[in-house]
């Protein structure tokens, strides 16, 4: 049986015709707010399962685990503004993550928000 030829070229002209955009990388940051509130849901859904058991059952430590479970004692002012961060298309993320497990680390939400602001300026 004879093969039917396509109306149109498949090759390169396809992909000249489209251009990708570039939508920049998530800030580390973000993600890491986002893993914590993801692992905070799995052991709050489980009791039966630890940090420790958690901790195994992923590719990190324990200690990486309680430093990215930490963020969620964040204020929820800075997760917000953490969360509606634009995405980094050209150098360094704007903060830095371990400036923001520092944060995470005053319980007292008040000068959490300070240090955050300050934070902001010099960005």
């Amino acid at each position: 049986m004879p093969s039917k030829k396509l109306p149109f070229s498949v090759g390169n002209q396809i992909t000249a015709d489209y251009k990708i955009q570039n939508t920049g990388t998530v800030p580390r940051v973000k993600r890491l707010l986002a893993l914590a509130c993801h692992y905070d849901k799995i052991l709050a859904e489980n009791p039966n399962v630890s940090q420790k058991k958690l901790a195994s059952l992923l590719p990190i430590t324990r200690v990486r685990l309680t430093q990215i479970l930490n963020l969620n004692f964040l204020s929820n002012h800075i997760k917000n503004e953490i969360m509606d961060m634009p995405n980094t298309f050209k150098g360094k993320d704007r903060i830095s993550t371990k400036i923001v497990v520092k944060i995470s680390q005053e319980l007292d939400w008040n000068v959490q928000n300070e240090m955050w602001e300050k934070l902001s300026e010099q960005s």
